[in-house]
């Protein structure tokens, strides 16, 4: 496609149809092949698979967080019942993220 641009404005360009300075007309040229690079990179990136090895670290990581933090929230809340509402709600919100994360990078 970006091919198809280069030469329809190569032609209009010859045409008469545009009348752009070709300074101007090459740094067209050079953003749509900078849009480009960046198109394929972006595709290189989710082509890679997510290393197994560091998903199974992550869930690990988030089940010592989701037993750990009732110990930690408890040297920062007074009452029982905002240690538990506090350690629930960091919980859910890590847990929310991963399985957000989980779903983008695999649909």
């Amino acid at each position: 496609i970006v091919q198809w641009f280069q030469s329809l404005t190569v032609e209009a360009q010859a045409d008469g149809v545009l009348t752009i300075a070709p300074p101007i007309l090459s740094r067209i040229f050079q953003n749509m092949s900078n849009f480009l690079s960046a198109y394929n990179s972006a595709y290189r990136v989710t082509e890679v698979p997510y290393p197994f090895p560091y998903m199974q670290t992550t869930e690990m990581l988030l089940l010592f967080h989701w037993l750990v933090t009732p110990a930690v929230m408890c040297t920062f809340t007074s009452e029982p019942v905002w240690t538990g509402i506090f350690s629930f709600l960091v919980a859910l919100i890590y847990l929310s993220l991963n399985k957000i994360a989980t779903e983008l990078e695999d649909p």
